[in-house]
Protein backbone atom coordinates (compact mmCIF):
# COMPACT_ATOMS: atom_id res chain seq x y z
CA UNK A 1 0.00 0.00 0.00
CA UNK A 2 2.76 2.41 0.74
CA UNK A 3 4.11 1.52 -2.48
CA UNK A 4 0.90 2.66 -4.09
CA UNK A 5 0.00 5.56 -2.73
CA UNK A 6 4.00 6.81 -3.49
CA UNK A 7 2.93 6.00 -7.05
CA UNK A 8 -0.28 8.34 -6.90
CA UNK A 9 1.40 10.78 -4.91
CA UNK A 10 4.31 11.59 -7.84
CA UNK A 11 1.33 11.29 -10.54
CA UNK A 12 -0.40 13.53 -8.61
CA UNK A 13 2.44 15.89 -8.89
CA UNK A 14 3.36 15.35 -12.26
CA UNK A 15 0.22 15.84 -13.58
CA UNK A 16 -0.31 18.88 -10.47
CA UNK A 17 -1.46 21.33 -12.62
CA UNK A 18 -4.71 19.18 -13.94
CA UNK A 19 -4.59 18.04 -10.41
CA UNK A 20 -4.90 21.18 -9.10
CA UNK A 21 -7.50 22.09 -10.92
CA UNK A 22 -9.79 19.20 -9.75
CA UNK A 23 -8.62 20.12 -6.11
CA UNK A 24 -9.81 23.87 -6.56
CA UNK A 25 -13.02 22.70 -7.75
CA UNK A 26 -13.24 20.32 -5.07
CA UNK A 27 -12.27 23.59 -2.62
CA UNK A 28 -14.29 26.27 -4.18
CA UNK A 29 -17.22 23.42 -2.50
CA UNK A 30 -16.26 23.01 0.10
CA UNK A 31 -15.94 26.78 0.79
CA UNK A 32 -19.63 27.07 -0.53
CA UNK A 33 -21.00 24.11 1.90
CA UNK A 34 -19.04 25.52 4.38
CA UNK A 35 -19.94 29.36 4.46
CA UNK A 36 -23.79 28.06 3.67
CA UNK A 37 -23.77 25.60 6.90
CA UNK A 38 -22.10 28.35 8.81
CA UNK A 39 -24.77 30.94 7.94
CA UNK A 40 -27.77 28.85 8.33
CA UNK A 41 -26.17 27.32 12.18
CA UNK A 42 -25.66 30.82 13.44
CA UNK A 43 -29.32 31.98 12.02
CA UNK A 44 -30.76 29.26 13.79
CA UNK A 45 -29.27 30.20 17.04
CA UNK A 46 -29.79 33.75 16.74
CA UNK A 47 -33.41 33.14 16.20
CA UNK A 48 -33.45 30.70 18.79
CA UNK A 49 -32.11 33.23 21.46
CA UNK A 50 -34.15 35.43 20.06
CA UNK A 51 -37.15 33.61 20.92
CA UNK A 52 -35.93 32.59 24.20
CA UNK A 53 -34.64 36.14 25.72
CA UNK A 54 -35.90 38.77 23.45
CA UNK A 55 -39.77 37.06 22.98
CA UNK A 56 -39.48 35.45 26.57
CA UNK A 57 -40.35 32.43 25.56
CA UNK A 58 -37.58 30.82 27.87
CA UNK A 59 -37.30 27.37 27.59
CA UNK A 60 -40.63 26.19 28.18
CA UNK A 61 -44.53 27.71 27.57
CA UNK A 62 -46.85 26.39 30.34
CA UNK A 63 -50.94 26.52 29.53
CA UNK A 64 -53.59 24.34 29.28
CA UNK A 65 -54.20 21.72 26.98
CA UNK A 66 -55.43 23.69 24.36
CA UNK A 67 -57.48 22.25 21.57
CA UNK A 68 -56.56 21.23 17.97
CA UNK A 69 -57.39 24.87 15.62
CA UNK A 70 -58.01 27.01 18.36
CA UNK A 71 -56.71 30.80 17.00
CA UNK A 72 -54.45 32.44 19.34
CA UNK A 73 -56.67 35.23 19.38
CA UNK A 74 -59.04 32.65 21.63
CA UNK A 75 -56.69 31.34 23.81
CA UNK A 76 -57.55 33.51 26.71
CA UNK A 77 -60.66 31.14 27.00
CA UNK A 78 -58.48 28.29 28.46
CA UNK A 79 -56.76 30.31 30.78
CA UNK A 80 -54.90 29.83 34.44
CA UNK A 81 -56.90 30.76 37.51
CA UNK A 82 -55.62 31.80 40.52
CA UNK A 83 -55.89 28.59 42.15
CA UNK A 84 -54.00 27.57 38.82
CA UNK A 85 -51.07 29.83 38.84
CA UNK A 86 -50.68 29.27 42.62
CA UNK A 87 -50.39 25.22 42.09
CA UNK A 88 -47.75 26.07 38.95
CA UNK A 89 -45.73 28.52 41.16
CA UNK A 90 -45.37 26.24 44.17
CA UNK A 91 -43.60 23.73 41.54
CA UNK A 92 -41.94 26.43 39.96
CA UNK A 93 -40.32 28.10 43.31
CA UNK A 94 -39.04 24.15 44.27
CA UNK A 95 -35.51 22.86 43.85
CA UNK A 96 -34.59 23.59 40.44
CA UNK A 97 -31.27 25.10 40.23
CA UNK A 98 -32.79 28.73 39.68
CA UNK A 99 -36.19 29.46 37.22
CA UNK A 100 -37.09 32.33 36.69
CA UNK A 101 -41.10 32.98 34.90
CA UNK A 102 -42.85 35.25 33.71
CA UNK A 103 -47.04 35.13 33.63
CA UNK A 104 -48.29 36.06 30.18
CA UNK A 105 -52.28 37.18 29.30
CA UNK A 106 -53.15 37.18 25.39
CA UNK A 107 -55.42 39.87 24.45
CA UNK A 108 -56.45 41.81 21.12
CA UNK A 109 -58.91 44.30 20.09
CA UNK A 110 -59.06 47.27 19.09
CA UNK A 111 -57.06 50.68 19.66
CA UNK A 112 -57.81 54.37 18.29
CA UNK A 113 -56.27 57.74 19.01
CA UNK A 114 -59.61 59.19 18.35
CA UNK A 115 -59.06 59.63 14.44
CA UNK A 116 -57.50 56.59 13.76
CA UNK A 117 -59.01 53.04 14.64
CA UNK A 118 -56.62 49.69 14.08
CA UNK A 119 -56.78 45.73 14.89
CA UNK A 120 -54.31 45.34 17.52
CA UNK A 121 -53.38 41.37 18.80
CA UNK A 122 -50.91 41.03 21.95
CA UNK A 123 -50.37 40.61 25.48
CA UNK A 124 -49.46 41.57 29.48
CA UNK A 125 -47.08 40.38 31.03
CA UNK A 126 -45.37 40.71 34.33
CA UNK A 127 -42.82 43.43 33.37
CA UNK A 128 -40.11 43.04 35.67
CA UNK A 129 -39.93 39.44 35.07
CA UNK A 130 -40.08 39.94 31.41
CA UNK A 131 -37.03 42.27 31.44
CA UNK A 132 -35.11 39.46 33.48
CA UNK A 133 -36.14 36.88 31.01
CA UNK A 134 -34.65 39.08 27.93
CA UNK A 135 -31.31 39.18 30.03
CA UNK A 136 -28.58 41.87 29.52
CA UNK A 137 -28.55 41.21 25.69
CA UNK A 138 -32.36 42.17 24.86
CA UNK A 139 -33.46 43.71 27.68
CA UNK A 140 -33.91 47.13 25.57
CA UNK A 141 -36.81 46.23 23.08
CA UNK A 142 -37.77 49.16 22.12
CA UNK A 143 -36.51 51.35 18.76
CA UNK A 144 -38.22 54.41 20.29
CA UNK A 145 -39.00 55.62 23.46
CA UNK A 146 -38.90 53.03 26.28
CA UNK A 147 -39.68 49.37 27.33
CA UNK A 148 -41.69 48.75 29.51
CA UNK A 149 -39.60 47.97 32.46
CA UNK A 150 -38.63 51.74 32.06
CA UNK A 151 -42.59 53.56 31.31
CA UNK A 152 -43.22 56.76 34.13
CA UNK A 153 -47.35 56.00 33.96
CA UNK A 154 -49.03 53.31 35.23
CA UNK A 155 -50.57 52.38 32.27
CA UNK A 156 -48.53 51.79 29.47
CA UNK A 157 -47.83 50.11 26.71
CA UNK A 158 -45.10 49.38 23.84
CA UNK A 159 -46.73 49.46 19.82
CA UNK A 160 -45.23 47.41 16.81
CA UNK A 161 -43.90 50.44 14.44
CA UNK A 162 -46.15 50.12 11.67
CA UNK A 163 -48.69 49.69 14.05
CA UNK A 164 -47.89 53.08 15.75
CA UNK A 165 -46.93 54.60 12.66
CA UNK A 166 -50.62 54.18 11.89
CA UNK A 167 -51.63 55.70 14.81
CA UNK A 168 -49.56 58.91 14.31
CA UNK A 169 -46.41 57.98 16.25
CA UNK A 170 -42.82 58.01 15.09
CA UNK A 171 -38.87 57.78 15.99
CA UNK A 172 -37.10 61.02 15.47
CA UNK A 173 -34.34 58.81 14.05
CA UNK A 174 -33.98 55.06 12.86
CA UNK A 175 -32.72 53.33 16.05
CA UNK A 176 -29.03 51.70 16.16
CA UNK A 177 -28.72 47.77 15.96
CA UNK A 178 -25.37 46.49 17.29
CA UNK A 179 -23.64 43.54 15.77
CA UNK A 180 -25.21 40.73 17.39
CA UNK A 181 -28.92 41.81 16.04
CA UNK A 182 -29.66 43.49 19.58
CA UNK A 183 -31.10 46.87 19.71
CA UNK A 184 -28.70 49.88 21.15
CA UNK A 185 -30.20 50.73 24.32
CA UNK A 186 -30.71 54.69 24.02
CA UNK A 187 -33.97 56.41 24.52
CA UNK A 188 -35.22 58.32 21.06
CA UNK A 189 -37.58 60.79 20.56
CA UNK A 190 -40.88 59.57 20.48
CA UNK A 191 -43.10 61.77 19.18
CA UNK A 192 -47.41 60.96 18.66
CA UNK A 193 -50.28 62.93 17.88
CA UNK A 194 -51.72 62.02 20.85
CA UNK A 195 -49.04 60.38 23.46
CA UNK A 196 -52.37 58.43 24.36
CA UNK A 197 -54.78 55.98 23.11
CA UNK A 198 -57.51 54.08 24.26
CA UNK A 199 -58.11 50.01 23.85
CA UNK A 200 -60.92 48.24 23.25
CA UNK A 201 -61.56 44.81 24.03
CA UNK A 202 -63.82 42.14 25.21
CA UNK A 203 -63.74 41.05 28.26
CA UNK A 204 -63.84 37.09 30.21
CA UNK A 205 -67.83 37.54 30.62
CA UNK A 206 -68.53 39.02 27.16
CA UNK A 207 -68.62 42.45 27.56
CA UNK A 208 -66.85 45.14 25.83
CA UNK A 209 -64.48 47.02 27.91
CA UNK A 210 -62.24 50.50 26.82
CA UNK A 211 -58.85 51.73 29.08
CA UNK A 212 -56.85 54.50 28.04
CA UNK A 213 -52.95 53.93 28.39
CA UNK A 214 -49.98 55.91 27.57
CA UNK A 215 -47.53 54.98 24.63
CA UNK A 216 -44.20 54.71 26.02
CA UNK A 217 -42.35 53.43 22.84
CA UNK A 218 -42.48 51.05 19.90
CA UNK A 219 -41.22 47.76 19.26
CA UNK A 220 -39.82 45.45 16.30
CA UNK A 221 -41.53 42.10 16.92
CA UNK A 222 -39.59 40.31 14.34
CA UNK A 223 -41.68 40.10 11.35
CA UNK A 224 -43.93 42.82 9.24
CA UNK A 225 -46.98 40.91 10.11
CA UNK A 226 -46.17 41.05 14.00
CA UNK A 227 -45.33 44.90 13.48
CA UNK A 228 -48.64 46.18 11.92
CA UNK A 229 -50.77 44.42 14.95
CA UNK A 230 -48.30 43.75 18.04
CA UNK A 231 -49.33 45.45 21.14
CA UNK A 232 -47.62 44.67 24.49
CA UNK A 233 -48.53 46.21 28.15
CA UNK A 234 -48.14 45.30 31.97
CA UNK A 235 -50.14 42.13 32.87
CA UNK A 236 -52.18 44.10 35.60
CA UNK A 237 -53.64 46.44 32.31
CA UNK A 238 -53.85 43.86 30.07
CA UNK A 239 -55.97 41.76 32.77
CA UNK A 240 -57.96 45.42 33.71
CA UNK A 241 -58.50 45.23 30.01
CA UNK A 242 -59.98 41.61 30.26
CA UNK A 243 -61.90 41.82 33.46
CA UNK A 244 -59.97 38.92 34.72
CA UNK A 245 -57.78 37.92 37.13
CA UNK A 246 -56.75 34.65 35.05
CA UNK A 247 -53.41 34.29 33.04
CA UNK A 248 -52.73 32.66 29.70
CA UNK A 249 -49.36 31.00 30.14
CA UNK A 250 -46.52 31.01 31.87
CA UNK A 251 -43.01 31.67 30.00
CA UNK A 252 -40.06 29.41 32.06
CA UNK A 253 -36.65 29.84 31.84
CA UNK A 254 -33.74 27.19 33.70
CA UNK A 255 -30.98 28.38 34.18
CA UNK A 256 -29.64 24.39 34.08
CA UNK A 257 -31.35 23.74 31.00
CA UNK A 258 -31.01 19.82 31.14
CA UNK A 259 -33.74 20.22 33.79
CA UNK A 260 -36.37 20.84 31.33
CA UNK A 261 -37.49 17.76 30.77
CA UNK A 262 -37.53 16.92 34.48
CA UNK A 263 -39.33 20.17 35.35
CA UNK A 264 -42.04 19.76 32.50
CA UNK A 265 -42.98 15.97 33.64
CA UNK A 266 -42.99 17.67 37.48
CA UNK A 267 -45.75 20.22 36.22
CA UNK A 268 -47.75 17.48 34.47
CA UNK A 269 -48.34 15.45 37.07
CA UNK A 270 -49.12 18.26 39.76
CA UNK A 271 -51.27 18.97 36.93
CA UNK A 272 -53.17 16.01 36.69
CA UNK A 273 -53.14 15.37 40.60
CA UNK A 274 -55.22 18.82 40.23
CA UNK A 275 -57.58 17.58 37.70
CA UNK A 276 -55.95 19.96 35.14
CA UNK A 277 -54.69 18.69 31.68
CA UNK A 278 -51.47 21.22 31.53
CA UNK A 279 -49.30 21.62 28.16
CA UNK A 280 -45.99 22.25 28.56
CA UNK A 281 -43.49 22.04 25.50
CA UNK A 282 -40.82 24.29 24.64
CA UNK A 283 -41.94 27.53 22.14
CA UNK A 284 -40.52 25.89 19.28
CA UNK A 285 -42.89 22.92 18.95
CA UNK A 286 -46.01 25.72 19.54
CA UNK A 287 -47.49 28.11 17.48
CA UNK A 288 -45.44 30.70 18.68
CA UNK A 289 -42.47 28.80 16.93
CA UNK A 290 -44.11 28.28 13.58
CA UNK A 291 -42.37 30.82 11.42
CA UNK A 292 -38.84 29.45 12.90
CA UNK A 293 -39.75 25.89 12.32
CA UNK A 294 -40.87 27.31 8.69
CA UNK A 295 -37.31 28.95 8.32
CA UNK A 296 -35.43 26.76 9.52
CA UNK A 297 -36.89 23.99 7.20
CA UNK A 298 -36.67 26.52 3.82
CA UNK A 299 -32.97 27.36 4.68
CA UNK A 300 -32.21 23.35 5.42
CA UNK A 301 -33.61 22.58 1.97
CA UNK A 302 -31.82 24.96 0.49
CA UNK A 303 -28.59 24.01 2.00
CA UNK A 304 -29.15 20.69 1.00
CA UNK A 305 -29.83 21.27 -2.56
CA UNK A 306 -26.13 23.00 -2.30
CA UNK A 307 -24.93 20.20 -0.79
CA UNK A 308 -26.04 17.92 -4.00
CA UNK A 309 -25.40 19.90 -6.58
CA UNK A 310 -21.51 21.13 -5.57
CA UNK A 311 -21.19 17.62 -4.81
CA UNK A 312 -22.18 16.55 -8.15
CA UNK A 313 -19.49 19.16 -9.73
CA UNK A 314 -16.45 17.82 -7.44
CA UNK A 315 -17.81 14.63 -8.68
CA UNK A 316 -17.27 15.45 -12.22
CA UNK A 317 -14.06 17.35 -11.50
CA UNK A 318 -12.53 14.19 -10.02
CA UNK A 319 -14.16 11.71 -12.66
CA UNK A 320 -12.70 13.76 -15.56
CA UNK A 321 -9.22 14.20 -14.49
CA UNK A 322 -9.15 10.23 -13.71
CA UNK A 323 -10.61 9.63 -17.01
CA UNK A 324 -8.33 11.68 -18.85
CA UNK A 325 -5.58 10.16 -16.54
CA UNK A 326 -6.55 6.82 -17.02
CA UNK A 327 -6.37 7.10 -20.94
CA UNK A 328 -2.74 8.93 -20.93
CA UNK A 329 -1.08 6.11 -18.43
CA UNK A 330 -2.33 3.35 -20.42
CA UNK A 331 1.67 1.99 -21.15
CA UNK A 332 2.16 3.11 -17.68
CA UNK A 333 -0.77 0.47 -16.18
CA UNK A 334 1.00 -2.24 -18.76
CA UNK A 335 3.97 -1.63 -17.55
CA UNK A 336 3.10 -2.00 -13.73
CA UNK A 337 1.12 -4.92 -14.53
CA UNK A 338 3.73 -6.66 -16.62
CA UNK A 339 5.84 -6.39 -12.93
CA UNK A 340 3.21 -8.15 -10.97
CA UNK A 341 0.57 -5.70 -10.20
CA UNK A 342 -2.65 -7.40 -9.95
CA UNK A 343 -6.29 -5.82 -11.03
CA UNK A 344 -7.38 -4.78 -7.94
CA UNK A 345 -4.26 -3.03 -7.12
CA UNK A 346 -4.45 -0.90 -10.21
CA UNK A 347 -7.56 0.31 -9.57
CA UNK A 348 -6.96 1.26 -5.90
CA UNK A 349 -4.31 3.35 -7.47
CA UNK A 350 -6.45 5.41 -9.15
CA UNK A 351 -8.79 5.51 -6.70
CA UNK A 352 -6.11 6.80 -4.31
CA UNK A 353 -5.93 9.38 -6.49
CA UNK A 354 -8.96 10.52 -6.41
CA UNK A 355 -9.58 10.85 -3.00
CA UNK A 356 -6.10 12.27 -2.38
CA UNK A 357 -7.29 14.88 -4.79
CA UNK A 358 -10.24 15.01 -2.53
CA UNK A 359 -7.93 15.57 0.53
CA UNK A 360 -6.24 18.31 -0.56
CA UNK A 361 -9.26 19.81 -1.81
CA UNK A 362 -10.87 19.40 1.31
CA UNK A 363 -8.20 21.23 3.56
CA UNK A 364 -7.63 24.13 1.08
CA UNK A 365 -11.61 24.67 1.23
CA UNK A 366 -11.94 24.75 5.22
CA UNK A 367 -8.62 26.83 5.32
CA UNK A 368 -10.70 29.37 3.24
CA UNK A 369 -14.00 29.00 4.70
CA UNK A 370 -12.08 29.81 8.47
CA UNK A 371 -10.47 32.91 6.85
CA UNK A 372 -13.67 33.63 4.78
CA UNK A 373 -15.77 33.32 8.26
CA UNK A 374 -13.42 35.39 10.28
CA UNK A 375 -13.43 38.20 7.97
CA UNK A 376 -17.47 38.43 7.29
CA UNK A 377 -17.91 37.78 11.20
CA UNK A 378 -15.63 40.76 11.74
CA UNK A 379 -17.38 43.33 9.20
CA UNK A 380 -20.48 43.72 10.47
CA UNK A 381 -22.37 43.11 7.93
CA UNK A 382 -26.19 42.90 8.40
CA UNK A 383 -29.08 42.02 5.98
CA UNK A 384 -33.17 42.51 5.72
CA UNK A 385 -35.41 40.37 4.10
CA UNK A 386 -38.51 38.19 3.85
CA UNK A 387 -40.69 38.29 7.10
CA UNK A 388 -38.04 39.92 8.61
CA UNK A 389 -38.74 43.63 10.06
CA UNK A 390 -35.12 44.24 11.51
CA UNK A 391 -31.90 44.28 10.22
CA UNK A 392 -30.67 40.50 10.93
CA UNK A 393 -26.73 40.06 11.79
CA UNK A 394 -25.00 38.56 8.75
CA UNK A 395 -22.56 35.91 10.78
CA UNK A 396 -20.78 32.90 10.17
CA UNK A 397 -21.19 29.75 12.68
CA UNK A 398 -18.56 27.32 11.73
CA UNK A 399 -18.97 23.80 13.45
CA UNK A 400 -16.80 21.11 13.34
CA UNK A 401 -19.71 18.32 13.48
CA UNK A 402 -20.17 20.04 10.25
CA UNK A 403 -16.80 19.98 9.12
CA UNK A 404 -16.81 16.31 9.80
CA UNK A 405 -20.01 15.51 7.43
CA UNK A 406 -18.47 17.82 4.94
CA UNK A 407 -15.08 15.87 4.83
CA UNK A 408 -16.37 12.72 4.41
CA UNK A 409 -18.86 13.24 2.36
CA UNK A 410 -16.50 14.95 -0.52
CA UNK A 411 -13.93 12.09 0.23
CA UNK A 412 -16.78 9.59 -0.40
CA UNK A 413 -18.23 11.30 -3.45
CA UNK A 414 -15.03 11.46 -4.89
CA UNK A 415 -14.29 7.68 -4.18
CA UNK A 416 -17.67 7.06 -6.05
CA UNK A 417 -16.62 9.29 -8.71
CA UNK A 418 -12.91 7.77 -9.12
CA UNK A 419 -14.85 3.95 -9.11
CA UNK A 420 -15.91 3.73 -12.76
CA UNK A 421 -12.46 5.31 -14.44
CA UNK A 422 -10.04 3.07 -11.64
CA UNK A 423 -12.32 -0.26 -12.95
CA UNK A 424 -11.36 0.80 -16.50
CA UNK A 425 -8.02 1.14 -15.67
CA UNK A 426 -8.05 -2.32 -14.10
CA UNK A 427 -9.22 -4.27 -17.25
CA UNK A 428 -7.05 -2.59 -19.53
CA UNK A 429 -5.13 -5.78 -21.44
CA UNK A 430 -1.28 -6.25 -20.34
CA UNK A 431 -0.12 -6.80 -23.97
CA UNK A 432 -2.32 -3.96 -25.66
CA UNK A 433 -1.18 -1.81 -23.21
CA UNK A 434 2.59 -2.08 -23.47
CA UNK A 435 1.96 -1.72 -26.83
CA UNK A 436 -0.27 1.20 -27.18
CA UNK A 437 1.11 4.34 -28.46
Amino acid sequence: MNVIFRIASRNLLRHWKRSFAAMLAVAVGVLAISLVRGFVNDLRQFFEDQGRSQSMYGDLLLSKQIPPGTPPSMRWKVALSRDDQALIERVLNGPWGGVQFARRLVIGGLVTNGRTTAVFFGMGYDVQAGAALRGARWVWNTVAGVPLHKAAGERAVVLGRSLAANLGCESSRPPTFLPDGAIKPEPLTLSCDTSRVQLQAMTASGQLNALTVDVAGLIEPGTRAGSSKTLMTDLHTAQTLADTDAVSMYSIALRDRTRARELRAALQDAGKRAGLDLQVKPWRDLPEGGVFRATMALLDTFSMILVVTVGLIGAAAVFNVLTRTVTERIREIGTLRSIGYRRGQIVRLFMLEGVLIAIAGCALGLFLAIGAAAVINASGLSFTGGLASAPLPLMIRLVVGDFAYIVCATIATAALAALLPSRRAGKINTIEALVHT
